[in-house]
């Protein structure tokens, strides 16, 4: 469906979780040293990258110029923009505003998030089942991106406003 052999596959495979990695180094480091609002931009950065790279993948696959390079670097940039505003936020809010609780929090964060990904696994192995399924499942993650790139820079928005509309109450 991708015009590889499975052994190409999983070796394309490889370069989204170790991409992920990078980022994850990379974007801890960034983001400890910025202020919230700033994180926010970053993240929604991320996710329209994201939304980009999976496009780019839905156009090669139904161009038919998906490869093993094309479809590699597709998989790498994707960890790239991906795993910074996917596994860092939830963390970060979680033991800003946790306390003690911040265990908890982050627990129940992640069963969601588990379960989200169970479900997706079983859309995903259905639509491809299907045959023409790599379009289908590329357009969801690039629509997913999209989309949470909007809510992530509608939250931030929000939580800069508010903290303005303080600042401007202590001042008077």
């Amino acid at each position: 469906t991708l015009n590889v052999s499975n052994g190409a596959a999983a070796q394309i495979a490889q370069f989204f979780p170790l991409c992920c990695a990078l980022a994850l180094f990379i974007g801890g480091r960034v983001i400890s040293r910025i202020k919230i609002p700033s994180q926010g931009g970053m993240y929604a950065l991320s996710c329209c990258g994201l939304a980009i790279v999976l496009g780019g993948l839905f156009y090669a696959c139904q161009t038919g110029m998906a490869n093993f390079v094309t479809i590699s670097i597709g998989m790498g940039a994707a960890g790239l923009f991906l795993a910074t505003p996917f596994y860092i936020p939830v963390t970060s809010f979680n033991l800003r505003f946790g306390g003690r609780y911040s265990a908890a929090l982050e627990g129940m964060s992640e069963v969601f998030a588990m379960s989200a990904a169970v479900g997706f696994d079983v859309v995903v192995a259905h639509l491809l089942a299907r045959g023409d399924g790599w379009p289908a499942v590329l357009g969801i993650l690039s629509s997913s991106a999209a989309l949470a790139a909007a809510l992530m820079a509608m939250f931030y928005y929000a939580k800069l406003q508010k903290k303005e509309k303080y600042l401007a109450a202590a001042a008077h």
